[in-house]
């Protein structure tokens, strides 16, 4: 069985279907019963011709609305999003862990999780404001 299949690997598409190893067409449907007739090396053979075929077929397909989007004229507005994002400037951080100074916040994105357990009991987010000192400071004065 190996041989066989190994030899339709070799063979022309008009060849395999001489040999029977891709299934018969029989009014527009294609006759599933033959695939459980099929080894497994069958299968895989007719499994990478599908494959490859398909392939060619989406290549063409796209090629053409390729070459009508171009006559159209939006070829361009379909690359216009393959552009780089524009570059944002950097944040300076809004929030500090006063146990650990280095750790710092924007306050964009997600919450760090040095900040999560200390919200969870209760403190709020404004005791981490990095001006809050001097905001107290002022308010002294």
């Amino acid at each position: 069985m190996i041989n066989i299949s190994l030899r339709a690997c070799l063979l022309p598409d008009s060849r395999l279907v001489c040999l029977g190893l891709l299934p018969k067409i029989r009014d527009g449907a294609m006759n599933t019963a033959h695939f459980n007739s099929l080894s497994v090396d069958e299968l895989w053979i007719f499994h990478q011709e599908v494959a490859a075929k398909l392939t060619q077929k989406m290549l063409v397909q796209k090629a053409h609305l390729e070459e009508r989007l171009h006559r159209i004229g939006l070829a361009n507005e379909a690359t216009r999003f393959n552009r780089e994002r524009r570059p944002y400037p950097p944040v300076r951080p809004k929030y500090r862990n006063p146990k650990n100074p280095a750790e710092t916040w924007s306050g964009r994105g997600r919450l760090p999780r040095w900040l999560r357990p200390q919200l969870r009991g209760g403190r709020k987010l404004d005791d981490f404001l990095i001006d809050r000192a001097s905001a107290e400071k002022r308010q002294t004065n």
